[in-house]
């Protein structure tokens, strides 16, 4: 995976690998890949992380 083309190539750019379906129209990451591409997600279930005291915990 690259460093898309508005990211600094400045050693800090981490790769994301998921995105929210809420949002994934709007972010820069994904925003093009959503417009030109199309997939299947195949799942049976999904997670998010919340922060409880110092731990991130998935519900």
């Amino acid at each position: 995976m690259g460093i898309p083309s508005w990211a600094k190539d400045d050693g800090k750019f981490k790769p994301v690998i998921n995105a929210r379906g809420e949002t994934v129209a709007k972010k820069p990451y994904f925003k093009e890949a959503f417009r030109s591409s199309r997939c299947v997600v195949l799942a049976d279930g999904f997670f998010e992380w919340k922060r409880e005291g110092g731990e991130k915990r998935p519900y």
